[in-house]
């Protein structure tokens, strides 16, 4: 298997998307007949985890925003936004569909724990077509629905 190395960057079409659930959820605030202090205490509640969740996800600017992915014969590695990289398992619930790669991912590393002991983290990642290179992207999805390329070896 040729090794697969991309950068994630930001995403426009996740940004879009956001910021279009939460327009469509202010106007069912509105329409909804609610008093007017739970609308609006509703609408702004929403906003904040709007903005935190597109800092993660769609603008990758928390620390523990994804923002490589490395895979080779030896498995995923991946890189945070922090500099930190992690040794990563793919989870069940991944999806590969064309324009949407959802990543279920265990990572272990560690450099966490003092004791030397593995620590592990769970994280689920969204990629959109303009997530990464699209090479890139399309070799991932071909390897996570038909597996990894194996090469015949003829020396045994």
């Amino acid at each position: 298997m040729q090794p697969l190395d991309f950068q994630l960057r930001p995403s426009l079409i996740l940004q879009r998307l956001g910021i279009l659930s939460w327009l469509i959820l202010v106007v069912i605030c509105i329409t909804a007949g609610l008093p007017w202090w739970q609308s609006l205490t509703f609408i702004f509640l929403s906003l904040w985890r709007l903005f935190i969740w597109l800092r993660r996800y769609a603008l990758l600017q928390t620390a523990n925003s994804l923002r490589q992915v490395h895979i080779s014969i030896n498995g995923w590695r991946v890189k945070l936004a922090n500099g930190s990289f992690y040794d990563a398992q793919l989870l069940s619930g991944c999806r590969f569909l064309p324009g949407l790669i959802i990543l279920r991912l265990q990572l272990t590393s560690k450099d966490l724990d003092k004791d030397n002991n593995n620590t592990q983290h769970k994280l689920w990642w969204v990629l959109l077509a303009d997530s990464a290179n699209s090479e890139a992207l399309r070799r991932l999805r071909v390897w996570g629905r038909w597996g990894p390329a194996v090469i015949p070896n003829d020396s045994y």
